[in-house]
């Protein structure tokens, strides 16, 4: 089988502001004063300042400090560099669906067993910047590998004799990649060791394929993910859920065999929020990972591995 050009395909890809997440740091005087004082000698003959110069707040960001005057200490790094690996999978539903064989169009077929299969592998380097103690700003740049998987149910196939036309299942390979760009902002809100954080999220997507032509068109997807979390001196925990919103569009034209023609232009749905649950932790000051997964009828993984200055 063979694939030939397409007109458009439109397919989805999640960024998550996982690595921009509140981490506070802990604190010298939760410390025992002998502790405190050691760790100062160490700080100070190895030319670090000590626990209490507060070295990180000399920057001018975040803006605004006056509003977190008695929890500077609290406050994460501003400056933030980082690598991120997202894997995302999901099922589309078809909403609609034009299709002609050999110039003719399909009447009938399963337009409820019909799908779309998609898994993206995406790798990427992020930076950010705390612009307020209680906004973050941030921007991805990486590379997008995408499988998708066009299945048509019920096709009447042409067979030239008797009977005329026999129903099957037609499988379409839809292989994509290409660079991605995500811009978007985190908002924290704390009240003790409860906080509640959300991203927002817009991406736009450059893919190309050899299984599928693509005009210059460039994918847009927006996502939002609130969070609920608890935080301890060494971590964050959290729950919440992810919102995707995007349209998805695959159309071209695919050799079925026996000298026929599948001509197609489908647009697919998918679930809106799925849920997510993951993890967030500093080590060593300045060096922080983290770790996101989702579940429901989108399944997902995010991994973060960053440093903060």
């Amino acid at each position: 089988m063979k694939m030939n050009a397409g007109r458009r395909c439109l397919c989805v890809l999640v960024v998550v502001a996982l690595a921009s997440l509140p981490v506070a740091s802990a604190r010298s005087e939760e410390l025992p004063p002998g502790m405190v004082q050691a760790e100062d000698e160490f700080r100070e003959e190895s030319g670090e300042p000590s626990s209490g110069s507060g070295e990180k707040h000399e920057s001018i960001f975040p803006l605004w400090k006056d509003l977190a005057e008695e929890h500077l200490e609290d406050l994460p790094l501003p400056y933030g560099a980082g690598v991120v690996m997202n894997w995302i999978g999901s099922d589309y539903a078809l909403v609609k669906a034009d299709l002609a064989i050999n110039g003719e169009p399909v009447g009938s077929f399963d337009l409820e067993g019909s799908g779309v299969q998609s898994s993206a592998y995406v790798t990427g380097i992020k930076g950010d910047v705390w612009l307020f103690p209680f906004a973050n700003v941030f921007l991805n740049v990486g590379y997008a590998d995408i499988d998708a998987t066009v299945v048509l149910r019920g096709i009447p196939i042409p067979t030239g004799g008797i009977p005329p036309t026999v129903d099957a299942d037609i499988v379409l390979p839809l292989d994509m990649d290409g660079t991605y760009y995500a811009f978007g902002t985190v908002i924290a809100a704390a009240v003790g060791n409860v906080f509640l954080v959300s991203d927002f999220v817009w991406a736009v997507q450059d893919l190309n394929a050899e299984t599928v032509g693509l005009d210059d068109d460039k994918v847009r997807a927006f996502t939002s993910a609130p969070r609920v979390g608890y935080h301890s001196k060494f971590m964050e925990a959290w729950v919440g859920g992810r919102y995707l919103s995007v349209e998805q569009n695959y159309s071209g034209s695919f050799d079925i065999g026996g000298g026929n023609t599948l001509e197609y232009d489908v647009t697919t749905d998918a679930a809106d929020w799925h849920f997510i649950a993951g993890m967030h932790a500093m080590l060593y000051d300045h060096w922080e990972i983290a770790v996101e997964g989702g579940v429901g009828d989108r399944n997902s993984i995010v991994y973060t591995v960053g440093y903060r200055w």
